[in-house]
This record gives structure tokens, C-alpha cells and sequence, in this order.
């Protein structure tokens, strides 16, 4: 490994790249057992070496973008990596409820309008995903 300077110590992307090998490598850090401890790894390209992860990331486009990885079951590298809102991520959880082809359901509902909290409740109740979005919300009584 080399002792290059990066002179990028404290940065955004200097920052994900330590806590991307921490969740990955650490079996003491708090959240490894979601990463490393699932199997989650890190390329060899990027383990070692934060020039390559960042020749290969570019900085993050915004200071509100963050690390995510695409497939949440994926690794971390070049192919499944990219920087996203936190929109965007928190759309990318392996624990949202998935409906038509990949789509989370909030961006379902959102998309068509739909009180999000209201077709939730429903599917938790056991109501198929058509029933949940086309039944009518009763209003309550006085």
C-alpha cells in the first residue's frame, strides 16, 4: 500500500470510503453484521487504496449525495456503486416493500397519487396490492 497523500482527509468521499471498509471488514463496527457479516465485500481494487476508489466514484455531486450500492446484495464496486440522494436511497432498501418489477412502493404510490401510509397499512392487514390502491378510504364518523 502506498503512503501517497491524498490530501482528502475529512472529505465526503474520503469519509465513505472508510466507513464503506468499516461496515465491510470490521467485525466490530456496529453495522457489520448488515455488510461484511452478510457476505457484502469490497473490490480488491478499491480495498487498499482510496485514489482508486475516488478515479472510479468522482466526487460526490452535491453535499447531499452519499455512498449507495445498487443491488443492496451486491458488493461495493465500480459496477454497483454510484452516488444518490437520500431519496434515492431510502428507496434502495433491502426492507422497502417491492411491487411491479422493482419499484418500491412509496414511488408506486407517489406516482399515482396514493396516500402511502393508507395502502402500507392496508398491505400489512394482508390486502392484495390491487385491492389496497383501488379501494376507496372511508371517511370517519363525527
Amino acid at each position: 500500500m502506498s503512503n501517497y497523500i491524498h490530501g482528502m482527509s475529512h472529505t465526503k468521499e474520503h469519509n465513505a470510503w472508510l466507513e464503506m471498509k468499516k461496515r465491510c471488514c470490521n467485525v466490530r463496527y456496529r453495522e457489520y453484521h448488515y455488510y461484511g457479516g452478510r457476505g457484502i465485500a469490497i473490490c480488491q481494487l478499491w480495498l487498499n487504496s482510496f485514489q482508486n476508489f475516488l478515479n472510479d466514484m468522482g466526487m460526490a455531486p452535491t453535499p447531499q449525495h452519499s455512498l449507495d450500492r445498487i443491488d443492496n446484495d451486491g458488493n461495493y464496486e465500480p459496477s454497483n456503486c454510484r452516488w444518490a440522494d437520500a431519496k434515492t436511497q431510502s428507496r434502495n432498501r433491502r426492507t422497502n416493500i417491492m411491487v411491479n418489477d422493482n419499484e418500491c412502493l412509496s414511488a408506486y404510490c407517489e406516482a399515482r397519487g396514493l396516500n402511502y401510509q393508507t395502502i402500507l397499512m392496508r398491505l400489512h392487514r394482508g390486502w392484495s396490492l390491487s385491492r389496497a390502491t383501488t379501494t376507496s378510504i372511508r371517511k370517519m364518523k363525527k
